[in-house]
């Protein structure tokens, strides 16, 4: 099958995304979820489970190209990601393909914006110390030439394809109170800069750094929309549909109590840290190095509302 096999382990937002993108530009893909059910049109599907080393080999075959998008909940995170990514490193080393690994921004730390490739990563929490860890050990596979392998990390994202998910912060989050008129209650501060990544942006960054072999051997970050706010976000997409966004904030007093009697949202208070004040992301050398810069918000707005509106038809 040679460059043009593709395969995509996870189908969430990202994965599907990712995935749409391969087939635009002519690649085969393959997606490997654990049902083995379709998960985009003109895509082929297979069942592994991605923390089989053995499974997931023969999954892979031919791939050249592998992108590890595979999502697990908050309270899985410990006991799944470490042997996925185990399992996904000797895929890589199996197959020869290049390994696109999808990552986020849990592994800095908010004092010091905006964010950049060369910030210390310092994880003030035990999913960004796991984060860390993860993206070092492929670092070091990449380093001592066992396998190919590079990332992109994206801030919180939104856009087609996941409003209606919970992972997106304007997915389940946001759009059941918004379309009933009922106020939306944001974790942390509504207020404070943030920088969002536009879904399709996301998936045209994975896409690019795996095709450029220039671009392996580091961690990304994904061009990333102008800073705002929660807020700001809202009210665009209430312009959008013509109503207005009642925006108000989730107390992390409020929050903490929850987790007491909920596992995931006992993982989520760890997590207030990106919410509470500024957190942006200056992804410039991305930008420099690709030609290109993150999609207008207004447009990613209007774009990902009309693709709410047919996902309802």
């Amino acid at each position: 099958m040679g460059k043009s096999s593709v395969v995509v382990l996870g189908a969430g937002p990202v994965g599907r995304a990712v995935g749409s993108r391969f087939l635009e530009k002519d690649f085969r893909v393959r997606f490997v979820t654990r049902s083995g059910a379709p998960v985009v049109p003109g895509a082929d599907a297979v069942s592994a489970d991605v923390r089989d080393a053995v499974a997931l080999n023969a999954a892979c075959e031919g791939a050249s190209i592998l992108v590890h998008a595979v999502g697990v909940p908050y309270p899985d995170w410990q006991t799944q990601f470490p042997p996925m990514q185990n399992a996904v490193l000797a895929a890589a080393e199996q197959t020869g393909a290049v390994v696109v690994f999808v990552e986020n921004l849990y592994s800095y730390r908010a004092d010091k914006m905006p964010l950049r490739e060369s910030t210390q990563e310092i994880p003030p929490t035990k999913k960004g110390t796991l984060r860390l860890a993860l993206s070092t050990q492929w670092q070091e596979a990449h380093r001592s030439g066992r396998v190919k392998a590079v990332s992109v990390r994206a801030s919180d994202y939104f856009g087609p394809g996941a409003t209606n998910t919970p992972n997106s912060h304007f997915g389940t989050r946001f759009f059941p109170a918004f379309e009933r008129g009922k106020p939306v209650a944001f974790l942390g501060n509504p207020d404070a800069l943030h920088s969002y990544t536009y879904l399709p942006d996301f998936a045209r960054a994975i896409v690019d750094v795996a095709v450029d072999n220039s671009s392996w051997g580091q961690s990304w970050l994904a061009p990333s929309l102008e800073p705002t706010t929660a807020r700001t976000v809202a009210g665009l997409f209430a312009a959008e549909a013509g109503r207005s966004a009642k925006v108000g904030k989730l107390p992390s007093g409020v929050v903490k109590l929850l987790g007491l009697f909920d596992p995931m949202i006992r993982e989520v208070v760890e997590m207030l840290y990106q919410f509470e004040r500024d957190f942006t992301v200056d992804s410039s050398a991305f930008e420099a190095k690709f030609g290109w810069k993150a999609t207008p918000l207004a447009q990613a707005v209007k774009e990902t509302w009309a693709a709410h509106l047919k996902a309802k038809r």
